[in-house]
């Protein structure tokens, strides 16, 4: 059962989480008690008030998630990942007990990565199997190669696939490819705009406070359906992205490093020369990109690898009149963000894995906390087998120049599992992540019911947020943006929690 718990600082206490934050961990200190549990909401009857914790706020508006152990709610906060907690006379305590150390090895073949890969793969995910043994396990199979790699390998004969219908958003093709070749029933759980209405409240609730991009929704209709059928256990392909090179800024940055390379002449990337032609297969991936690799380019090519990599996931750039920028002077995220991306101990040339552990670290765990929410509020367990330990540190000893081939996303991964997968799976370049049809929603079938939310009285006296402009801009926003998911996510995360604070008041009273 998730409950919360309340000890004395004077007892002995100690928690590890464990090293990717899988299983979260939240705390609060009141009263001389250490309040703790695995979700943040059941903490909030301990504190006084409810408030937003400023910092955590421009760290979500900056990144759609949190650095440092924050979290939205002031008073509370997370145990990082590979993290331990200790009461030590009266005091709590947090120190790191493991880091991941990218330690390239130069002596291997391609053929030996790619061979190893595989064999971890097999092996972690019979692990997950035998862990599970006698639950209920089906696969979420998007049509991806890692979620589709997981589900070829467990030999499961059911998956599950969120469908929408608009053009642009589909990916249903490529799960029935992988389907069809390993024999597994694939269950389609389509996603239509009223289902975002009758259900974007309960998303909000169960993700405590906004997290991450628009992909919580239809994560959580699809456990929502398995749950229905009797599913208890399903596997998962979060990781892969972060283990083996899976972003499109990858490419960006990566396009950026070539072009500097042909201006200075060369660019030795541990022991490779990368060179601006190499670029060119990667390029037709980063063509909806366009807007931004306008702003990524029109300054600053040759700072710091940390300021340019910044640029590329800050999306408060996007935000102008929404914000009120003068109530949140004092603190920049930028500077949290510098330390950790230079703190790792990776090689400073190394732009690939300085990125890659960036996001191991830092961007994969608030994922994981979606992975946890959308499925424990159905009963069902989420399992990541990319995330297994061995595998984890053995990638980090991959060269990038091999992982990351000539520029082209999660290069290794493909030759690995090229063998299980349908040609058209393992060569795609069009693969989004979790792409969601908020915007044409926002701005057709769910338009009034967007409106009511921002413009309730109480929506439009917020201190931080001129709601106001946001209703005025609606209507301009792009495909595929995030801006709308996030200013929607923390209006609703307002009214689930800052608006009903007298019943978590009363919960503590009783």
């Amino acid at each position: 059962m998730r409950e919360a718990k309340s000890i004395p600082l004077t007892d002995n206490f100690t928690y590890r989480r464990d090293e990717f934050g899988i299983k979260p961990f939240y705390y609060t200190v009141q009263n001389g008690n250490l309040c703790y549990a695995p979700e943040a909401k059941l903490l909030l009857p301990y504190l006084p008030s409810i408030e937003t914790d400023l910092e955590a706020f421009k760290e979500y508006i900056t990144f759609q998630y949190y650095l440092n152990g924050k979290t939205l709610f002031k008073g509370i906060k997370e145990l990082p990942p590979a993290h331990e907690l200790t009461l030590d006379n009266g005091k709590v305590k947090i120190k790191k007990y493991w880091e991941l150390k990218f330690e390239p090895d130069f002596d291997h073949t391609q053929k030996y990565f790619q061979e190893k890969t595989l064999e971890l793969l097999e092996k972690s995910v019979k692990q997950s199997l035998k862990q599970w043994k006698g639950k209920k396990v089906a696969c979420y199979l998007s049509g991806g190669i890692d979620s589709s790699t997981i589900a070829s390998l467990s030999g499961n004969k059911l998956a599950y696939h969120g469908k929408f219908l608009e053009q642009g958003y589909r990916e249903d093709y490529y799960a029935r490819l992988v389907a069809k070749q390993h024999g597994i029933e694939l269950r389609e759980v389509e996603l239509t705009p009223q289902d975002f209405k009758n259900n974007i409240r309960d998303v909000i609730r169960c993700l405590d406070y906004p997290t991450m991009g628009p992909g919580a929704f239809p994560q959580y209709i699809t456990a929502k359906r398995a749950s229905k059928d009797g599913i208890e256990v399903l596997l998962g392909g979060q990781g892969g992205d972060e283990l083996f090179g899976g972003y499109v800024r990858y490419i960006i940055a990566y396009l950026e490093q070539c072009l500097r390379g042909a201006i200075e002449g060369t660019l030795h990337n541990g022991n490779y020369i990368v060179t601006y032609e190499s670029i060119i297969p990667s390029l037709q991936s980063i063509r909806q990109y366009t807007p931004l690799m306008k702003e990524f380019f029109a300054e600053g090519m040759f700072e710091p690898m940390d300021k340019r990599y910044y640029r590329l996931v800050n999306r408060a750039n996007t935000l102008k009149g929404e914000i009120r920028w003068e109530l949140l002077e004092g603190y920049n995220p930028w500077e949290t963000f510098s330390n950790l991306f230079n703190s790792s101990g990776v090689k400073k040339e190394s732009y690939f894995d300085l990125m890659s552990h960036y996001d191991l670290r830092y961007g994969l765990p608030p994922m994981l906390q979606v992975e946890d929410r959308v499925s424990q509020a159905h009963g069902v367990e989420s399992v990541m087998p990319f995330l297994d330990r061995e595998l984890v540190e053995f990638s980090a000893t991959i060269p990038s120049n091999i992982k990351f081939r000539d520029g082209r996303t999660k290069y290794l991964l493909r030759e690995a599992v090229k063998d299980l997968l349908p040609m058209e799976v393992v060569e795609r370049k069009d693969k989004m992540g979790f792409p969601t049809p908020i915007t044409e929603w926002c701005q057709g079938e769910c338009k009034d019911f967007i409106h009511d939310i921002f413009s309730s009285q109480r929506a439009l006296q917020r201190d931080l947020i001129d709601n106001r402009k946001v209703l005025a801009g609606l209507e301009k926003e792009p495909k595929y943006s995030r801006k709308l998911w996030g200013l929607l996510s923390l209006e609703l995360w307002q009214q689930e929690f800052h608006d009903k604070a007298d019943q978590f008041r009363k919960e503590r009273i009783n």
